[in-house]
C-alpha cells in the first residue's frame, strides 16, 4: 500500500486541521502541534504569508493557490509543511465516504498526525477491513468491544455462553439491571447495534454466537 503523497503533488493543500495558528502580541505567528513535538515559530511574519496559510484550508487547489499567490510561494510553503508534517492532502477526504468521514473526523484528524506511512483514508480502509474475535463481552470485553466499534472495525465475532448476574453490573457497561438472566452476547448485540446501526448480525444456534458487520 503506497505510503502518503508528496506535497508537490497534493491537489488540494490543507494545513492539518489539528494545528492551530496563534499570533503573539509581539507579532509572531506559531504554528502550535497537538503532540509534545516542538511549535513551530514564524518571526514576524508578512501579511502575503498570513494570507496563504489561511488559503490552505483544502478547500482551494493548488492550481488555484498558485494563480493567486504565486506557484514559487505555494510550492516552497506546503514543501516546508510536509516537512514539518503540518501539512497534507484535503482530496484525501475523497476516498472516504460521506458518512464515514463525518462519522469518524477526529479519528481521521488524530490519524493524520500520528500516521506517517499511511494516509487516513488508508488507515479507516484498514479498520473497515479487520476482522476480530472478542472472547467474552463482560467486563473487558464489553469494554473491547464498544472500543472496537467506536473505531469503525469492520467485522466482529463475540462469543459467550454466560447469562448477566446482579455481580456484573459494577464493570460490565453494556448491561443494566432490566437485563439480569438474559444472555450476554445477545444483550452486547442489542447495544452494540443501537450504538452503531449500520452493522448487521447475525446469530448462530444454540451457542449463542453473534457476527457483527459494519455497513458505513
Amino acid at each position: 500500500m503506497p505510503g502518503p503523497p508528496s506535497p508537490t503533488t497534493w491537489t488540494r493543500p490543507r494545513v492539518k486541521r489539528t494545528t492551530e495558528q496563534f499570533l503573539a502580541p509581539n507579532g509572531d505567528l506559531y504554528l502550535r502541534r497537538p503532540s509534545e513535538a516542538e511549535d513551530v515559530r514564524i518571526k514576524d511574519p508578512d501579511p502575503g504569508l498570513r494570507q496563504l496559510l489561511d488559503a490552505l484550508d483544502g478547500t482551494r487547489t493548488r492550481q488555484e493557490l498558485d494563480e493567486e499567490f504565486g506557484a514559487e510561494h505555494v510550492g516552497a510553503l506546503i514543501s516546508q509543511l510536509g516537512e514539518m508534517g503540518l501539512g497534507e492532502d484535503a482530496s484525501d477526504d475523497d476516498l472516504i465516504a460521506a458518512r464515514t468521514r463525518e462519522r469518524f473526523d477526529r479519528q481521521l484528524r488524530y490519524f493524520s498526525d500520528v500516521a506517517t506511512t499511511q494516509t487516513p483514508s488508508q488507515c479507516q480502509g484498514k479498520l473497515e477491513g479487520a476482522r476480530i474475535a472478542v472472547l467474552g463481552v463482560g467486563g473487558l470485553g464489553g469494554w473491547s468491544a464498544l472500543t472496537l466499534a467506536c473505531c469503525g472495525v469492520g467485522e466482529m465475532l463475540l462469543v459467550d455462553f454466560d447469562s448477566v448476574e446482579l455481580s456484573n453490573l459494577n464493570r460490565q457497561v453494556l448491561f443494566g439491571e432490566a437485563d439480569l438472566g438474559r444472555p450476554k452476547v445477545e444483550l452486547a448485540a442489542e447495544r452494540l447495534i443501537g450504538f452503531n446501526p449500520a452493522m448487521c448480525i447475525n446469530e448462530h444456534g444454540n451457542k449463542k454466537i453473534a457476527v457483527f458487520r459494519f455497513r458505513l
